[in-house]
């Protein structure tokens, strides 16, 4: 047996060890939080739209927002379906523009933000600041 195969079920301890660290024992965050977490991740992609970066708002979008906002929405659904379609609404003119961002990509992200901290607010009774 050489060094590599005794090093083997230690690895496999180590990455075990290290995943139940981090995802285990974990708590899911408040549902406050995760409101102002997707409200500060649209102002995030929305303030690289407006200083020219289409790419990094895209990606931050679609990494750090898209996700969360369909949670947001169908949380705010159970309370407020008004809210959830507006919700809805504004994050589909910014998935329409994702492949070809216009001039117009940070004001559809600004409207994004502004609807999903009416959602948050419906879900959570306190609203998260906009960009």
């Amino acid at each position: 047996m050489g060094l590599a195969t005794d090093m083997r079920p230690a690895t496999k301890v180590v990455a075990t060890a290290l995943t139940v660290a981090m995802f285990g024992c974990s708590s899911p965050a408040p549902a406050e939080q995760e409101g102002e977490e997707v409200v500060a991740a649209v102002c995030e992609a929305r303030a690289a739209a407006a200083g020219g970066d289409a790419d990094g708002a895209r990606r931050t979008f679609v990494n750090n927002a898209h996700g969360r906002l369909h949670e947001l929405a169908a949380e705010t659904g159970r309370v407020d379906r008004r809210a959830e379609a507006r919700l809805l609404e504004a994050k589909q003119r910014v998935e329409a523009v994702l492949e070809e961002p216009g001039p117009d990509f940070a004001d559809r992200l600004e409207r994004l933000a502004v609807a999903a901290a009416e959602a948050a607010e419906v879900v959570d009774d306190e609203r998260p600041a906009g960009c």
